[in-house]
Parts: C-alpha cells; sequence; structure tokens
C-alpha cells in the first residue's frame, strides 16, 4: 500500500517537473487577462495592467507616449527547424475627437533595452539615427493606423511586416479573408472594437492574419513572406512582445489577450468570452457640473423672460388701433394673406378714389364650407348629448361681422344620446337636402351629412338642390354633378363666379366630398370629423370612381310622408337669386386709406 502511495507521488513529482522544464525551454504561455501575469511581463514607459479586468494598455490618449510589454523569459531560436506561433486580441480605440494615435506593433526584439527609442511614428521602437541599422535586430508586425510619408506608408490603416527598420518590407491594407464569401473584406484598424491576430513562424515563412474579434482563423493569410530569423537575430536570443505609441495624435491602445507557442500545433486557443472589456472613453468623461446646469437654466429662463418682453412690447407697439365707427358697425378687417388670395394678387383693378386704389375681390367660399363642417361636428361630437340640427341648408348660414360662416336657426334641432337616432315619426327637414331613409329610419348624424353634401354641392355649383328653371336633366343638382363626373367635366358643374376663388384641386375635392356625403347608404356617409379632415387636408380624399354605389343618385323622400320647412314649400317662394347663395363679391381698398 505504502509503495502504491510513493509511486503516485512520484509520478505528479516527475509531471510538474517536465511542466516546469518546458515552460523553462520556452513552450508557451496563455492569458486570457493579465490580471496574474505582472511577475512574467516587461512593462515600461506607459503601458500597465487595469484593474479589475487585468486589460494591459500600451498608451492613454496623452501625446508622445510609448508603452512597452514584453515576456521576461528569452527563447532560443538556434534549433535548425526554430518556429512559433501567436494568437492575441487588441484594441486601437480612438479619443473622442481626435483622429488616434501611430499604431501596435508585435515585436521580436534582441533585448529588452529601449531607451534610445521614440514615439510617434517610430512606435516606441527605434529613432532617426538607430532605424535601419543592423544592430537594430528587430522584426515587427506592425497595425499602422497613421501614414508617415518618410516610411512610405500605403495608407493610415495597414498591416506591414519591419525588418531592422519601419521601413515596411511587405504591407497591405487591413483586411481578411472571409471563409464564407471566399474573398477579402475590408477591416477598419482604429476603432472601438477589438480584432484577432495570428503571426506564424515556421520553416522561414513568415504569415500574418487579421480578423475580427467573432471571426475565425482566415484560411488565407493577409501577409507572407520568407525570412531567415538567424540572420536578423544571429545570437539566438529572441524576446517577444508589443510596443505601441503616440505624437500629436492619439488614442487608447490596449492588448485583451496572448497566447504563445512554439508550435503551431501546441498553440493554445484564447476564451474569447473571458476576455477582459474595453473601456469606452465617452463613459469615463467627466460629468457636468450641478452648479454649470443651474446657470445653464437661469440663463435659459433670463433670455426666454427678456424675449417675452420684447415680443409683448413689439405687439402692443404695432397693434392696430380700432377706429369710431368699428365700434358701431363691427369689425371688418382681414388680412393681408386673405386679401392678396381674394383679389387674386391685386390683378381686377376697378379704378381710384380718395383713400387710394379700389380693386374687385371674392372671399371665398371654401372658408364657409369649411366654418360649418366644423360647427356640425362640434355639434355632433363635442356635447354632452349629440345635437342633431335636421335642416342644414344655405338658407340656414349665416355671415358675422368678419365674414365668417355661422350655422343658425336651430328650431328643428333635438338632442339624442350617442348612437340613437330619434324615430321616424316624420321626415324634418328642406326638400333637396332630405336623406332618403329619413321615412324608414328617422333623423341621425348620417342625415345631416347628407345634407351637409347637398350644402357643399349648392355652394360650389351655385344653384339649388332642387332647381325647376334649368333642363330635366340638370334639375337634381346630386344626379347632375356625378353626370359631368361620369362625362370627364366635373368642373363645368362649377359656379362660373368661383373660378376666381379656388383652385382646380379645391373644387375637384369639394364636389367628391359633396357626393361622398350624400350617398344614398348612409352607413357608406363618412361622419362630420372626416369631413372637417378632408377639408383641412390633414387626411387624403378617399379614391372612388363617379359608378359607385349609392353615389350620384337621387332618391326624393315622398311628399305625404315628409313635413318640410315652410320655406321650402310656401307656394310663393321666389326663385333662387344670386344673394341666396354663398357668392358675396366686396370692394377692398388698397393704399393709403384707413
Amino acid at each position: 500500500m505504502a509503495t502504491q502511495g510513493l509511486h503516485l507521488i512520484l509520478l505528479i513529482f516527475f509531471n510538474h517537473l517536465i511542466f516546469l522544464l518546458s515552460q523553462q525551454e520556452g513552450a508557451g504561455f496563455i492569458y486570457n487577462s493579465f490580471l496574474q501575469a505582472q511577475p512574467d511581463l516587461h512593462l515600461d514607459g506607459a503601458a500597465k495592467i487595469l484593474s479589475p479586468d487585468g486589460l494591459l494598455q500600451l498608451t492613454n490618449a496623452s501625446t508622445q507616449q510609448m508603452g512597452h510589454a514584453f515576456f521576461k523569459q528569452p527563447f532560443d531560436s538556434s534549433a535548425k527547424n526554430f518556429s512559433f506561433s501567436t494568437h492575441f486580441v487588441c484594441a486601437l480605440v480612438p479619443k473622442p475627437g481626435a483622429e488616434g494615435g501611430h499604431g501596435i506593433a508585435f515585436v521580436v526584439s534582441s533585448s529588452l533595452d529601449f531607451t534610445h527609442a521614440v514615439p510617434t511614428q517610430y512606435l516606441g521602437l527605434s529613432n532617426i539615427s538607430t532605424n535601419g541599422s543592423p544592430s537594430y535586430q528587430r522584426l515587427a508586425i506592425e497595425l499602422d493606423t497613421a501614414k508617415s510619408a518618410g516610411f512610405d506608408d500605403i495608407d493610415k490603416n495597414h498591416v506591414g511586416i519591419d525588418i531592422n527598420s519601419l521601413r515596411s518590407i511587405e504591407s497591405a491594407s487591413a483586411s481578411y479573408y472571409s471563409n464564407t464569401k471566399g474573398k477579402n473584406q475590408s477591416l477598419k484598424l482604429l476603432s472601438e472594437e477589438p480584432l484577432q491576430v495570428w503571426v506564424d513562424y515556421e520553416r522561414t515563412l513568415l504569415n500574418v492574419t487579421v480578423a475580427p474579434l467573432r471571426i475565425q482563423k482566415p484560411n488565407h493569410p493577409l501577409l507572407s513572406r520568407s525570412i531567415n530569423l538567424t540572420e536578423i537575430f544571429p545570437d539566438h536570443k529572441l524576446f517577444f512582445g508589443f510596443s505601441a505609441a503616440t505624437g500629436s495624435l492619439v488614442s487608447y491602445q490596449y492588448i485583451l489577450g496572448w497566447s504563445f507557442s512554439r508550435s503551431r500545433e501546441l498553440l493554445q486557443r484564447l476564451d474569447l468570452l473571458k476576455l477582459p472589456q474595453i473601456p469606452h472613453p465617452r463613459a469615463t468623461q467627466k460629468q457636468t457640473s450641478p452648479l454649470l446646469i443651474v446657470l445653464f437654466v437661469l440663463l435659459s429662463l433670463t433670455l426666454l423672460a427678456v424675449l417675452g418682453g420684447v415680443h409683448l412690447y413689439r405687439r402692443k407697439k404695432y397693434a392696430e388701433v380700432k377706429e369710431a365707427w368699428e365700434k358701431d358697425y363691427g369689425p371688418h378687417r382681414f388680412s393681408y394673406k386673405s386679401l392678396y388670395k381674394a383679389t387674386r394678387g391685386f390683378e381686377h383693378r376697378l379704378g381710384k378714389g380718395g383713400f387710394g386704389e379700389v380693386y374687385r375681390g371674392n372671399l371665398p367660399r371654401i372658408g364657409d364650407i369649411a366654418d360649418i363642417a366644423s360647427a356640425l361636428s362640434y355639434l355632433h361630437t363635442g356635447a354632452n348629448q349629440v345635437v342633431l340640427h335636421r335642416d342644414i341648408k344655405a338658407s340656414n348660414v349665416m355671415l358675422d361681422s368678419e365674414f365668417n360662416g355661422r350655422l343658425g336657426d336651430f328650431g328643428m334641432a333635438r338632442f339624442e344620446d350617442y348612437g340613437d337616432s330619434l324615430p321616424a315619426t316624420a321626415a324634418i327637414g328642406t326638400m333637396g337636402y332630405m336623406a332618403p331613409e329619413l321615412t324608414t329610419n328617422g333623423t341621425s348624424t348620417r342625415t345631416d351629412v347628407y345634407a351637409f353634401g347637398a350644402f357643399m354641392l349648392e355652394v360650389t355649383c351655385g344653384r339649388r338642390p332642387l332647381d325647376t328653371k334649368v333642363p330635366s336633366e340638370e334639375r337634381h343638382l346630386i344626379k347632375w354633378v356625378c353626370d359631368c363626373w361620369r362625362s370627364d367635366s366635373l368642373l363645368d358643374a362649377v359656379d362660373i363666379r368661383l373660378g376666381l376663388e379656388c383652385s382646380e384641386e379645391e373644387v375637384d375635392m369639394v364636389l367628391k366630398l359633396g357626393l361622398l356625403c350624400t350617398n344614398v347608404a348612409a352607413e357608406l356617409r363618412p361622419n362630420m370629423e372626416q369631413v372637417v379632415q378632408y377639408i383641412n387636408q390633414n387626411l387624403p380624399l378617399p379614391i372612388f370612381p363617379p359608378d359607385s354605389p349609392g353615389i350620384g343618385v337621387y332618391i326624393p323622400v315622398l311628399m305625404e310622408a315628409a313635413f318640410t320647412s315652410r320655406s321650402s314649400l310656401a307656394p310663393s317662394a321666389s326663385p333662387p337669386s344670386p344673394h341666396n347663395s354663398m357668392f358675396v363679391t366686396h370692394t377692398i381698398t388698397y393704399g393709403d386709406g384707413r
């Protein structure tokens, strides 16, 4: 029993001894974090290991800076078939608002003495006198993010192989071979994203491969060059590590993880999930002082108060003064925009009077239609109960002192609850404005919409919904307007006097909306809220052809079932005159008058 225990102890001892010997011979190492690597590394310059993640920082965002991090133990390259493979993850993070430092280099050096090296484009490896000297004895794989004309750099985003000089013997713009796409993909070195680098040296062939963090090692290297290390390092003593530098261009340059082996087959894979996180410069910026925030708010409020005071002062200073006659007869003022539109740019000059030039202008009827639509929408949706007007027509529309359309004559109006309709005891209204379902379903918001549609057509066409003074085919306004549309002459139905007031697009919209509101199928009519949005062009009018079901169909309400308003059924009713329509002509004074 004791013999077996002794054998076990000896086995463990020899295994450990073999491991130590292999480490001493430089077989390899791996760092998924540098937190415990301080004893193994030679650090100088700005290089340091950051807590708590163990991130190796070579430079910070200071100018004219360099940093070195090398494995302390040298490797012997005297073996006939000396080879090595390394895999590391690095990041070159630009400082906010800056273009970035000069880059990082993976370095093979004969010594750890960098006292004569300078930063900037020399990457902390040499200076102007030692660069290119055979005694320099350094091999570097540079990740260069600055274009140096003195070293014939191809661009400011390239990978290069340097021997005893910073002038690359082989270089290429940063890219990687995509195994899935079968072609090279561009790669940006100076970013906030980590990137992987593989350097493989075997039988005098040096291969350099790069790729983004989550990409497997590409099948084809970016750079490949035949190099004899014995010629570069005759003493066969090699130190492996990293160097980075800044000049007037600055950036944060990090090494996240590093794996090294004397054999490519024995190279240990980095665990990408265990690598430390890259600190983002924007997240570490100082917070704004609370005092500055308070001062900014106070200054903003003061500025707003001053601007508000200036606005009120100017408004009071330049306010219009109402004259005595306006107090007696009411104000009759119009904005310049309204006058310009009414006179078509002051086109129709009638003459010149004592107060200036006189122009002929027409107040648009579209404004009256919009006013009545808004009023009717409020009656249907703005109160606790629905108000049904039940007698909408042109003669019940009045103009106030400012010539805005107002809906009047509420003698037939009734209240109802939302969603209900008044019983069909009698058809109330005026012939031509009465929806066909009045005698069967009673009054509802839909019947008001029908009457409003007839009103829209009346205002736009300048004739009553039922007119016995015209040919029989034009007697029913709804049907006649739709017939004009079917024959591609919809604008022929428009009152010729309206041509001075509105654009063809507005007239076309109003006529089609009037036909939509007078659809004989009540459920296909829009509600007044939608009508207001169509008129104000907040919603596009639905597209429908003139042959749509229920469009342009006039079904008269039977006289024996209808109790109509006195104004429309009186025997002595006079024929419609221009004063019964919504067309109003005004004389507008333009000049230096009152």
